[in-house]
């Protein structure tokens, strides 16, 4: 993953560098890393870990994010789909979820009991924290469609 530093910023007392990443070196890392694709999955909150997450997150970033997600979740459309890495195995394990007669949302339900790995994030950090926000009077409408991939962990 390239970065570079593209200047400060100060919050409090603190300096915080700034980091541009370039997107084209970190999106091709991840498509290396995910070779095997299991299928997709609705993965819960209680049920994931994150690869990356962020100590700071710039407030306007997060407003935008707030904002459209307010409006529009979009948990089942491909393109806003996540992608984590789980074994093959507990891909097995996963339960169909009855989807009526929309085959566009049909997928498996991935669910850990005690001492099972979870499914782990390489992206949606964010979109989870966010969600949690919105669905705090709901906690079971804290998931995400995710497309996994097999592996076990990095």
């Amino acid at each position: 993953m390239a970065a570079q530093k593209v200047g400060n910023k100060r919050i409090g007392k603190q300096r915080v560098p700034k980091i541009r990443i370039d997107d084209e070196d970190r999106h091709g890392g991840i498509q290396k890393e995910l070779e095997n694709p299991l299928g997709t999955v609705k993965a819960y909150l209680k049920d994931v870990e994150f690869k990356w997450t962020r100590d700071y997150i710039p407030e306007r970033k997060l407003s935008e994010l707030k904002r459209s997600m307010g409006l529009s979740l979009k948990r089942n459309d491909s393109l806003h789909r996540m992608h984590g890495i789980i074994t093959k195995d507990a891909f097995l394990r996963t339960i169909p979820e009855e989807s009526g007669n929309d085959s566009s949302h049909a997928h498996r339900i991935f669910r850990t009991s005690e001492g099972d790995n979870k499914v782990l994030l390489l992206d949606g950090f964010l979109r989870f924290q966010i969600l949690r926000e919105l669905m705090e009077n709901d906690p079971d409408e804290v998931w995400w469609t995710i497309d996994v991939y097999e592996g076990s962990s990095f």
